[in-house]
C-alpha cells in the first residue's frame, strides 16, 4: 500500500481520537455518556477475556449466516435473471419480501428456531441475501443478449453458460451485492443479539448498557466496527485479485 495512504488513513483515526480526548478531558460531552479513550481502554482490559469469546461467537454467527445468505443470492439472483418465467413469476414475490425490515424477521424467527444460532443464521442470511441476489439479478440481466447468442451458436453446456458467461459477466455486480450484504448482515448480527441471545457483541453491548457501564459499551462498538473494517478489506482484496475473471473488467 501506498505510504501516503497508509499515513492518512492513520492521522484520520488520530484526529478521530484526539477530539474524542478532547470531549471527555475536558468534560465538554458528560463522561456518562461519551467516556475518555482511557476508560474505554481500562474497560477492554478489565473484560479482555470475555470481548474475545463474544468477538469469536458472533463471528461465526456471522460468517455461517454471511456464506448461507451468498450462496442462495448468487444461485436464486442468477437464475431469475436468466429464466424469463421465474422473473415474472418469483420476482413479484422477492420484492414484497424485500420490502420488509430485516429487523421485522427477529420475531418470528425466534418462534421457528428459538434464541439460539439458528435464529440468528437465519436473520443474518436474509439481511445478506436481498442485496446479493438483487445485484447477480441485475447484473444478469443486464448482460449484453449478443454474448449470450453467441455462447449459445457454440453449443455450449448449462455448466459452461454458468461458469463462462453469467458469473463473469454478473461478477462486478455481485461484488457490490457482497459489500451490501456484509454491512446488512452485521447490522443483522448485532440486532439479534441484542433481542434475544445469552451472548456474543450484541450481548455483552446491552447489557453494559443496562448498567450504564458507557466504556464497555463504546469498546464493543470499536470492536464491531474494526470487525466490518477488516472483513470488508477482506472483499475488496478478493475483487481485485479476481477481476481477471470478469468479463467486463477484461472488456475495459
Amino acid at each position: 500500500m501506498n505510504p501516503r495512504r497508509i499515513w492518512l488513513r492513520v492521522s484520520g483515526v488520530l484526529v478521530l481520537f484526539g477530539v474524542w480526548w478532547v470531549l471527555s478531558q475536558f468534560q465538554i460531552v458528560n463522561p456518562l455518556f461519551l467516556p475518555g479513550p482511557q476508560v474505554v481502554i481500562a474497560s477492554v482490559y478489565e473484560n479482555a477475556n470475555a470481548l474475545l469469546s463474544a468477538f469469536g461467537i458472533s463471528l461465526y454467527r456471522l460468517l455461517v449466516g454471511f456464506a448461507l445468505g451468498t450462496a442462495s443470492g448468487i444461485a436464486i439472483g442468477i437464475l431469475v435473471g436468466w429464466v424469463k418465467t421465474l422473473q415474472k413469476t418469483l420476482l413479484p414475490i422477492l420484492d414484497m419480501l424485500r420490502s420488509i425490515p430485516n429487523l421485522a424477521w427477529i420475531p418470528i424467527a425466534i418462534v421457528w428456531f428459538g434464541i439460539g444460532n439458528y435464529s440468528k443464521f437465519y436473520v443474518i442470511a436474509l439481511a445478506v441475501f436481498f442485496p446479493v441476489m438483487t445485484n447477480a439479478y441485475l447484473g444478469v440481466k443486464n448482460i449484453d443478449p449478443v454474448i449470450i447468442r453467441a455462447a449459445k451458436n457454440f453449443g455450449i453446456s448449462t455448466f459452461k453458460m454458468l461458469y463462462k458467461v453469467l458469473l463473469p459477466s454478473a461478477f462486478g455486480d455481485i461484488f457490490i451485492g457482497l459489500k451490501v450484504g456484509l454491512q446488512s448482515g452485521i447490522v443483522a448480527m448485532i440486532a439479534t443479539e441484542v433481542v434475544a441471545s445469552t451472548a456474543g457483541l450484541g450481548y455483552i453491548m446491552d447489557q453494559a448498557s443496562s448498567f450504564f457501564k458507557s466504556g464497555l459499551v463504546i469498546a464493543v462498538m470499536l470492536s464491531i466496527g474494526v470487525l466490518g473494517y477488516f472483513l470488508t478489506q477482506g472483499m475488496v482484496r478478493l475483487e481485485k485479485r479476481y477481476a481477471k475473471w470478469s468479463i467486463r473488467s477484461g472488456e475495459s
